[in-house]
Parts: C-alpha cells; sequence; structure tokens
C-alpha cells in the first residue's frame, strides 16, 4: 500500500512538472505567434491579440486569447473585443507545433460592411455570393463555435446599427464532406434558429451538385429550402422553398418598414412552390401563395441584377377578396396632410424604384359590398412607363374594361396620363355612388369615357385632367323621388307631387366634356314613362351644382331614342313634330347632381301649357 500511494505521488508530481513546463512553453511568445499565424492562414484575416495568453488542460490543451481583434480586409468583416478558444493537439506540442483542432469565439462584436447598393439591394450579389463561399470553405478547415456575439453593420458614412444580438453558431464537417450549421440570434424581439446541412463540401470548391437542407424558425415567420445546391459561388439552388409568415405588417416593420393603416390586411401569408434561387433572382415555376384568406398559384420571378429589381409573374386565384386592403387604403385617407404628401410626391420617383410585368386573374374579386368576376388584370412597368390593364371583366352579366398608362413627358420633366373606362350594361345598382346619392334599384349603365392628364406628380395630374364622356343607362329605378308626378305638375297637371313615390327612367343619355372643375354637358336627355327632358349646360366641380337650360315636354307613342341600323340608342331623341302640346316647356335644372331641382324658364316661356 505504501508503494502504491508513493507511485500515485511520484505520478502526480511529473505531472504538475509537465503541465507546468508545457504551459511555459505554450504561453510563450514563440507559441502565441504560432497560433496567431494558424488564426490568420485559417480566417484570412490579421489577428492582434490584447491581453496575455492562458493554458488550461481539459480533455486536451486550450489555449485561452483574450481582447482579441480581427480584421478581414477582403470579406470587409471584422471581430473586436472577444475571446478565442483555440482547442490545441497535443501531439502537435509534443513535437513543438500549434496544431488547432477547433476555435471557440465568445462575445466580442462582428462588424459587416454595408452590401446594398443604389438600387436597394446588393451591389453586386453575385461578387458577395463568391466572398461567402470562399470565406466558408476556409472556415471549414476546422470545427468552429460562435457564442454571445453582438452582430453589428456599417453603412458607408459610418453609422453603425446593431443587427442581431446572442448570436450562436457551431459549424462542423464530418469525415464524409458533410457540413452542418446549427445556431440562433435574437433581433429585437424575435429570437431566430437555423440549420442548414450540405451533402458534400467539395461543392464550395467550384462547379458541383450536393443536396441542400436549410430551415430558419421564428415566432412570426419561417423559411424551408430543400433541393440541391449547384454552384456555391453563384448561389445557384434549385429546388422546393417555402416562406411562411403570421404577421407580414409585424414582420416588415421588425426591418425598418411600414404598411400604411392598421387594419387586418397584411397579415398571414405563405409562398411555397419549387424553382431556383441565384445571387441576383428568385425563380419560381411553380407557385402557390396565400394571403390574408386568399389562394392562387402561377409562376413567379424576382430579379435583384440592372439598374432597378424586376417582378414577373402570372398569378390566378379562384376568390380574390380584397375587402380588407380597400378598407384600410380608404381609412388611410382620413390624414389629409399624409394624402396630399402622397399626391405631390414626384412620379419620377414613385415609379423609379423597379421594373414590374404582373397578371392576374380571379373567378371572383370581392371589394367590401362589391362582387365581380371573373376578371382579369395587367401590371406592367418599365423605365417609369405604367401601363394597366383591367378586362375581361364581368359584373352581373355586364361587361367592365378599363386601360390606363402613365408615361414619361418626351416634351418636359413631367408625365402624361391617359385613362379609358368602356361600360357594358352594368348593374346600376353595383356602381359605387356617394352615399348622399340615390342608389338606382334596377337598370344598366353603358358608355365610354377618355380622359388626360398632364403632371409631375398625382395632384398635378388630376388637377389638368381633362376628357370626354358618353353614358347611357336603360331602365332605371329609384324607390322615391316620384319623377313623373314632379314632372307632370310643372306642365300643369292636377296630379299631387309626391317625392315617396318610385322613379322610373327608361333611358337616360349623357355627352360631356369635362375638366377638373366643371362639366360641360352638351346633351343630357331622361325619358320616364310620361315625360322627356332634355338640357344642355355646366355641371361644377367637387360641389357637382347644375346650372342646365332644357326643355321638358309630354312623351307620346312612340317618343323614344333614336337608334342606329342595329337597334342601338344614339343617345338623341326622335321628336314628334312640334304643337302646342308638344313643344314643352323651357326649364333650368339648378340644385345638385343628387338633389335637382327643375323650375320653369321665366325667360323663354311665351304662354303658359294647356292642362
Amino acid at each position: 500500500m505504501k508503494r502504491l500511494f508513493l507511485g500515485m505521488v511520484v505520478l502526480a508530481a511529473v505531472l504538475a512538472i509537465g503541465f507546468v513546463s508545457l504551459s511555459a512553453f505554450v504561453t510563450g511568445e514563440s507559441t502565441r505567434a504560432r497560433v496567431e499565424s494558424e488564426l490568420s492562414r485559417w480566417l484570412g484575416a490579421s489577428v492582434s491579440v490584447g491581453s496575455p495568453v492562458a493554458l488550461t488542460l481539459r480533455t486536451t490543451p486550450v489555449l485561452t486569447l483574450r481582447d482579441v481583434d480581427l480584421e478581414n480586409t477582403r470579406g470587409g468583416w471584422s471581430l473586436h473585443g472577444a475571446t478565442i478558444d483555440v482547442d490545441l493537439a497535443l501531439s502537435g506540442l509534443v513535437s513543438g507545433e500549434a496544431r488547432v483542432s477547433s476555435i471557440s469565439i465568445s462575445g466580442g462584436r462582428i462588424i459587416l460592411p454595408d452590401w446594398h447598393g443604389d438600387n436597394g439591394v446588393f451591389a453586386d450579389a453575385g461578387a458577395l455570393a463568391s466572398s461567402l463561399s470562399e470565406e466558408l470553405r476556409r472556415l471549414l478547415r476546422h470545427p468552429l463555435t460562435v457564442g454571445g456575439t453582438t452582430l453589428v453593420q456599417v453603412n458607408p458614412e459610418g453609422r453603425e446599427s446593431v443587427l442581431a444580438r446572442d448570436v450562436s453558431l457551431r459549424l462542423s464537417a464530418s469525415g464524409a464532406g458533410a457540413v452542418t450549421l446549427r445556431g440562433s440570434l435574437n433581433a429585437g424581439d424575435q429570437t431566430l434558429q437555423w440549420t442548414a446541412t450540405l451533402s458534400d463540401r467539395a461543392v464550395l470548391e467550384g462547379p458541383g451538385e450536393a443536396a441542400l437542407l436549410v430551415n430558419l424558425a421564428s415566432p412570426l415567420a419561417t423559411l424551408r429550402l430543400d433541393g440541391t445546391l449547384l454552384r456555391a459561388d453563384m448561389a445557384w439552388f434549385r429546388g422546393n422553398m417555402e416562406f411562411a409568415a403570421s404577421d407580414l405588417r409585424g414582420l416588415v416593420e421588425r426591418f425598418g418598414h411600414d404598411f400604411d393603416g392598421e387594419g387586418a390586411a397584411f397579415g398571414a401569408v405563405r409562398l411555397a412552390g419549387s424553382g431556383e434561387i441565384s445571387a441576383t433572382a428568385l425563380s419560381m415555376s411553380r407557385a402557390d401563395i396565400e394571403f390574408d384568406g386568399n389562394s392562387g398559384d402561377g409562376r413567379l420571378v424576382v430579379d435583384l441584377a440592372g439598374p432597378r429589381p424586376r417582378l414577373e409573374g402570372t398569378l390566378a386565384f379562384d376568390t380574390l377578396d380584397l375587402s380588407a386592403h380597400v378598407t384600410e387604403g380608404v381609412a388611410g385617407t382620413g390624414d389629409e396632410a399624409a394624402t396630399a404628401g402622397w399626391l405631390r410626391q414626384p412620379l419620377q420617383e414613385v415609379l423609379a424604384p423597379a421594373d414590374v410585368d404582373l397578371r392576374l386573374s380571379a373567378t371572383r374579386l370581392v371589394t367590401g359590398d362589391v362582387s365581380i368576376g371573373p376578371t382579369a388584370v395587367s401590371i406592367l412597368l418599365r423605365d417609369r412607363d405604367l401601363s394597366i390593364d383591367v378586362g375581361e371583366t364581368r359584373v352581373d352579366g355586364g361587361g367592365l374594361d378599363l386601360s390606363a398608362r402613365l408615361r414619361p413627358d418626351p416634351a418636359g420633366e413631367g408625365f402624361l396620363g391617359a385613362a379609358t373606362l368602356v361600360l357594358d350594361a352594368i348593374p346600376a345598382g353595383r356602381l359605387p355612388i356617394p352615399e348622399e346619392g340615390p342608389v338606382p334599384v334596377a337598370g344598366t349603365l353603358s358608355g365610354r369615357t377618355q380622359w388626360n392628364g398632364r403632371g409631375k406628380n398625382l395632384d398635378a395630374l388630376l388637377t389638368s385632367a381633362s376628357g370626354t364622356a358618353l353614358l347611357k343607362a336603360s331602365g332605371l329605378r329609384f324607390s322615391r323621388g316620384g319623377a313623373d308626378t314632379l314632372l307632370a305638375g310643372l306642365l300643369g297637371s292636377d296630379m299631387v307631387a309626391d317625392a315617396n313615390l318610385p322613379s322610373s327612367f327608361d333611358f337616360v343619355s349623357v355627352e360631356l366634356v369635362g375638366s377638373a372643375e366643371t362639366l360641360d354637358l352638351s346633351s343630357a336627355e331622361a325619358f320616364t314613362p310620361d315625360h322627356v327632358l332634355s338640357a344642355s349646360g355646366r355641371v361644377s366641380l367637387p360641389s357637382g351644382t347644375l346650372s342646365l337650360r332644357g326643355r321638358l315636354r309630354k312623351r307620346l307613342p312612340g317618343d323614344g331614342p333614336a337608334q342606329t341600323s342595329d337597334g342601338a340608342s344614339t343617345g338623341g331623341s326622335v321628336e314628334p313634330e312640334a304643337s302646342g302640346e308638344t313643344a314643352g316647356l323651357p326649364v333650368l335644372v339648378r340644385g345638385t347632381v343628387f338633389e335637382p331641382l327643375i323650375v320653369p324658364d321665366l325667360t323663354r316661356v311665351d304662354e303658359r301649357p294647356t292642362r
């Protein structure tokens, strides 16, 4: 027993002397220089250690470097004030070499450059992908662990912004060549966790293929990629992808942006499908999209190459309900100052950020109480030239076509705007009539209107707008008004006027030339079952004040709107030969569009009409 105890004491003494000698060897300036050289070669960065090196003996000798600064001039990143634990291979120390087996970085600040260019995206996404691929190849030489680090970005003016805190990751490569990356970070009130697995690290060296699986998850959003990495230096991925957010508005706000209003729009969203991702583009040959309860499918392309980002796609929806978005847009107009600022924003800036070629179709389009469809919408924006076409749209048996264009003015710095709207037997009750106006309970509206304007912003464009319109309504019915009783009273009838009786108009036509301030009616004609009212004059905007002069007469059998050879109404009337009974009463139409007042024009009355 004494011999065993003595042997143990001698062994402990030898180990203590060996550790002291090893510590003196390792913490010497020569080994420190070797470790700094290995770190510099491994990370491709200059290394500066501000505190003395310390050695601890765990399963392997661990060299601890404090107050470490790393500077990677090529990649543009740096690390400041970190602590680095370097696991050394014991066999290397015995032979006098500092062989690194793994490295752990804790604390400190990782500073990244601002990679954004003038177009709001990466200045050179291809070069960035190539640089990241090279850095990853370098890091895979040794297992790497990072913990408790802060991620900071510096803009060209030198201002710093904290991107994330408590950054942690573990990067390792197996003997078979597979690469695994796990980690997490805290950004604001969100914790993001990620895992990535690459089946063969050889693809990082150049052309080749390797299976890639990426999962990112936070309380607000998730992202999953499952497919093949074709070229790491080009970030070229092909396979399945899925992005989902439970609150898109909240997610966007956490990136420093905002949606107008505070409604239910821009809530849950999901984009899934298959396609390719490169350093500068996302191309989905099959895309399934869900947002705010709407589901659609088609194809989608987002290309960040070139001077402006480009969005292209074709999406089809069964039901596209935009009620929440329309309600939010209308509610947002309550801020008059914000609305005025938006209207005065230069179109040169509004139309500059991107190019768009988007085609949408829906079997049914819903906005609040209005439901139409099927419909198709085309949006084309190229080099600040915007075209919007709404066609193939059915509204309860009627049709609607809209085309609008906004393009740079070749003769000046502003923009030229033009819009054409064609209506074909649209149910009158479905028209967007203001609350103060009477709502038709029956009837259809057809016609065509064209408008043009010029200006540097929407406010100037709308102010300068002018155009023409030819509108025709058939079979109009209102629940009140008693039009025929009121008109009969003007012609001397004993019939008692009753505004609570229904009003009927078999045919109404209006032909006008308008501007932002007035509408000049060259012809307006209304046929009730018993009367015909024709007038012309002016409507003042935006009050809708009427200043019309015309003639009121009884309607006789066969008296109606003139028709073309195919039976279509021309808007003019076929009047019987004038007589004392049919010449009619000169009248003035005053009041407003929604509350007209018809009175005799005493300046033109030669004799009192017979009863």
